[in-house]
Parts: structure tokens; C-alpha cells; sequence
């Protein structure tokens, strides 16, 4: 509301991505920060309760399921901004195909898409897990270098561990109706 009240003339950007993987990609960021106790289908059934004390940090914290309802997320935009001035990408397609995707999102903005800068094949924000959460929680409190140092000798990177068949079942029909719903409003599977 405030961003139409200021800006009405803004384009607004929205990036979805496939929401069962995004909501797993959460997990895992908040296991790694210490912000996350349980297991992934454990913390699947707090978030509810988790959701429901109105705090701000648990919303941005534990609200795996609610943040890839993207129907809702894009209706509420409509309240306030034409269709026109919302642009929707998904991460799948920036990920496949990300000079097309670039050049989308500059005919969105009125940009000149012919200057495309070298943003093929390298990877950004890989995951990267910590050897110990307390470790990761103790470099907040010290000095630069030595938070720099103790930091990168506590992060392993690599790979998360894959989302079992059964969660990932349950969290796709969770997401169903919202994914139908997006499609219908962008047009687009």
C-alpha cells in the first residue's frame, strides 16, 4: 500500500521458484544459522503456531509453506498495481535460460536489452552450511578479522540433503491450489 501511495507509476519485480524447493532452501538456510531446531516435516507442522505469534522474526524465520503461496502474495499486489506494472519471474527459467530472462525483465523496464552483461554459467548464493551452529552463533560477537577468519574455517559448502518422496508429496498438494491460481493470474504454466 505504501509503495503505491509513494511510487504509483513503479514496475514491481515479482521472482518465484518451484515452492516445495523453496520452502525446503528456508529450511535449510535457518538449520545452518541455528535458527532451526526441529526436522524439516517437524517444522512443516509448528509453523502454524509459529506463524500465529505475530512475530516478525518468526514470520521471516519459519514461514516455509506460507511464503510460496505466490497467489496470495500476487493478489495482495493487485490491490494496489495494475497487472501491467507486475512482472513475474520464475527462478527455473532465469536458471535456463537467463540472457532471454534478462532481456524480458529490460523490456518490462523500458531498459535497452542488447546490453547484456556476462551472466552465464556462474553460480550465486551457493549453500553453505556451518561445521558448528554455535560456532556460527559466537563470530556475531567478535571482532572483523577474526570473525572472517573463524567463519570460513567453520563453513563447509556442498549440497543440502534431498527432500524425501513423502514430504515433498505432501508439500506439492499443500501448494496446489495456489500454484493453480498463480497460473491462471500470469498466464503462464
Amino acid at each position: 500500500e505504501r509503495i503505491a501511495r509513494h511510487l504509483p507509476d513503479a514496475r514491481l519485480i515479482m521472482i518465484v521458484r518451484d515452492p516445495v524447493e523453496r520452502a525446503h532452501s528456508q529450511y535449510w538456510h535457518a538449520r545452518t544459522r541455528g535458527r532451526e531446531r526441529l526436522a524439516f516435516p517437524e517444522s512443516l507442522a509448528a509453523e502454524p503456531a509459529r506463524l500465529a505469534s505475530g512475530n516478525v522474526t518468526d514470520r521471516r524465520v519459519y514461514s516455509y509453506v506460507d511464503r510460496g503461496n505466490y497467489a496470495k502474495q500476487l493478489r495482495s499486489l493487485l490491490q494496489y498495481f495494475d497487472r501491467s506494472r507486475i512482472h513475474v519471474v520464475i527462478l527455473e527459467e532465469l536458471r535456463q535460460r537467463p540472457v532471454r530472462t534478462y532481456q524480458e525483465i529490460c523490456r518490462f523496464l523500458n531498459l535497452d536489452e542488447e546490453q547484456v552483461p556476462d551472466i552465464g554459467g556462474r553460480k550465486v548464493n551457493p549453500f553453505v552450511g556451518h561445521r558448528s551452529t554455535g560456532v556460527r552463533r559466537l563470530t556475531n560477537s567478535m571482532p572483523g578479522v577474526l570473525r572472517r577468519v573463524v567463519g570460513k574455517l567453520n563453513r563447509v559448502s556442498g549440497i543440502y540433503p534431498d527432500l524425501d518422496r513423502e514430504t515433498r508429496s505432501a508439500l506439492a498438494q499443500k501448494f496446489a491450489n495456489s500454484n493453480s491460481e498463480l497460473e491462471k493470474l500470469i498466464g503462464r504454466d
